[in-house]
């Protein structure tokens, strides 16, 4: 069986799997996994695996949004969010 899914994550863990590609909410990245597991495994009551996921499979850097309809203090309060999740990221 092949298969590919996006699982959506963020600092607090696993938010949600989406089959598409999947729009991100601040602090949200997306990482595509695809999935290969040989048919013999459906035999067993729960495949068991563990996954590895380098840099470069990560969805989400260099994402640009664009909010329209806020007021300059309300940008100005989310601009600073995103700031510290960024600064946040680069920490780790």
């Amino acid at each position: 069986m092949k298969d590919s899914i996006f699982m959506v994550i963020n600092r607090h863990g696993v938010v949600r799997y989406r089959k598409s590609p999947p729009d991100l909410h601040i602090g949200e990245i997306a990482i595509k996994l695809n999935i290969e597991i040989s048919n013999d495994w459906f035999k067993k009551i729960i495949p068991e695996g563990t996954v590895s996921i380098p840099d470069k499979a990560v969805i989400g850097d260099g994402l640009e949004i664009e909010f329209t309809g806020l007021g300059d203090e309300q940008l100005a309060e989310i601009d600073k969010a995103v700031k510290i999740e960024i600064e946040a990221r680069e920490e780790k």
